[in-house]
């Protein structure tokens, strides 16, 4: 196997053309209507889709804002058919995309006119000594089924259990536990990755490190995640939790903040909450894990905070803990099938010296927060975050992240879902969200509510540096 080297992935990605990332034998088509382009192709394991149905049902993510079709649809069965596919690509001319559930918001699962990756059927999980294996297109699901039945757990684990591994790995993963273990991704113990040329390598700290700090976080530009490593720590019996209301954005703030300083809750959450009568509300969620409801003892906890009120969860399960969001998904997602709708998602980071001034400035401006269902906020501690394509303003010991959902219907807009790269409706005078996932905003007013430091990500085609501030899209 080779060993990776910045000449090599540059050399390969290259080659590749990947912008995100080409049949079993083709025999089974009608050879007449084949292009003669999969001439070349090998034999694959698994089976390459050319008719409209499954090119269109390729065609959409979840945020439902591009509408991309491919040229045919990959749904591989083995580890070799990524290898040959890549391969293929190179020959052809091909992008590729990798697609798990489907769950980006700005068309980065979507390729016009190349091949998408359906990684469902890579699904396989295995559990090792104090880790688990997992394949890219396993859902959390399956991995936290396998191992709470050895009574452990990936430590950060996110509050969506339905999307695939290799999609959170690809976006980086922010978790209710993220102030306590960082991202999802600084989890990870090792990775094993197709990169542009074809080659299957297996990446850790210690071997082709690189690459492995370009895969985790690396929005799908560096290779395809095929499989990860994840350690595992002793899972929780139980998780008692309690609500914390504000009506004070610093106090809030504030104590947020001490919260994640402090670590002495495993579970903590920031939602800004819309109040008709009183205007703007804000709510902390703080959880104990444990192994008896009648251990957790959350007085000390919150004996120095300036909450206004509070109210005590019911205690539940860890196993049905990590599946705390699933009756909202439900609503949300049978609400959009009844009423097809866009949804624009915005995630950015800011240094914490600013964060309540940045906040402040939108709570106030009605037209950035016109339809916002979702607003949620989290005080990051810098330094559990390991990955660098996990992009923090880094300067300061706090980093804020904010996240906001603006669905609308798709009627508003002649046409559905945008086409290509055509961008999606500005928020404002001076701010567009891009197809890439990004938010961009002027230099000045990033200086003017970010502070001195933005986030920089080199533009993917000419390498110069952009300021920017990153979406972790899952």
């Amino acid at each position: 196997m080779n060993e990776f080297t910045r000449r090599s992935f540059l050399k390969q990605i290259s080659a590749a053309g990947l912008s995100s990332f080409v049949v079993r034998e083709p025999s089974w088509l009608f050879a007449e209507e084949v292009d003669q382009r999969w001439k070349g192709l090998s034999k694959l394991d698994g089976s390459l889709l050319l008719d409209e149905g499954h090119r269109e049902q390729m065609a959409t993510d979840f945020g439902a804002n591009f509408h991309r079709v491919p040229l045919a649809v990959l749904k591989p069965r083995s580890t070799e058919d990524l290898v040959k596919i890549v391969r293929f690509a190179n020959a052809q001319g091909l992008k590729i995309a990798m697609r798990g559930q489907g769950h980006s918001q700005y068309g980065q699962t979507l390729v016009e006119g190349g091949i998408v990756v359906d990684s469902r059927t890579l699904n396989g999980v295995k559990l090792g000594a104090g880790v688990v294996d997992a394949q890219g297109g396993a859902s959390w699901e399956e991995v936290t089924r396998q191992t709470l039945a050895q009574g452990l757990t990936p430590p950060a684990m996110g509050d969506t259990m339905t999307l695939s591994v290799g999609g959170i790995l690809s976006a980086g993963g922010i978790s209710n536990s993220s102030h306590l273990f960082g991202a999802v991704v600084d989890t990870v113990e090792e990775v094993d990755v197709v990169t542009g040329a074809g080659d299957l390598l297996k990446c850790s700290a210690q071997r082709n490190r690189e690459l492995f700090e370009l895969a985790l976080a690396g929005m799908g530009q560096c290779g395809l995640i095929e499989s990860a490593r994840l350690r595992l720590v002793t899972a929780p019996k139980w998780v008692v939790r309690r609500d914390l209301m504000y009506d004070d954005l610093g106090k809030f703030l504030g104590d947020a903040r001490h919260l994640a300083s402090e670590a002495k809750v495993e579970h903590l959450g920031a939602l800004v909450l819309a109040d008709q009568t009183r205007g703007w509300t804000f709510k902390i969620t703080i959880g104990k894990f444990c192994e008896s409801p009648e251990e957790a003892d959350l007085r000390a906890v919150v004996a120095d905070l300036r909450f206004k009120s509070s109210e005590d969860l019911m205690p539940v399960p860890f196993g049905l803990y990590l599946h705390r969001e699933v009756a909202r998904d439900t609503a949300a997602y049978a609400a959009r099938k009844r009423t097809p709708s866009r949804a624009l998602y915005i995630t950015m980071f800011v240094p914490g010296s600013v964060g309540e001034e940045f906040v402040a400035r939108i709570l106030a401006t009605p037209a950035e927060t016109s339809g916002v269902t979702r607003f949620s906020l989290y005080l990051l501690p810098v330094q559990k975050f390991t990955r660098p394509m996990f992009m923090l303003p880094r300067r300061e010991e706090f980093a804020q992240g904010l996240s906001a959902i603006r669905p609308f219907l798709l009627a508003c807009r002649l046409g559905g879902p945008l086409r290509s790269n055509e961008l999606a409706p500005a928020r404002s005078g001076k701010e567009q969200i891009r197809p890439d996932g990004y938010s961009h905003a002027r230099d000045r007013d990033v200086r003017g509510t970010a502070g001195s430091e933005a986030v920089a990500k080199p533009d993917a085609a000419d390498g110069r540096e952009r300021r920017v501030t990153k979406s972790t899209s899952g």
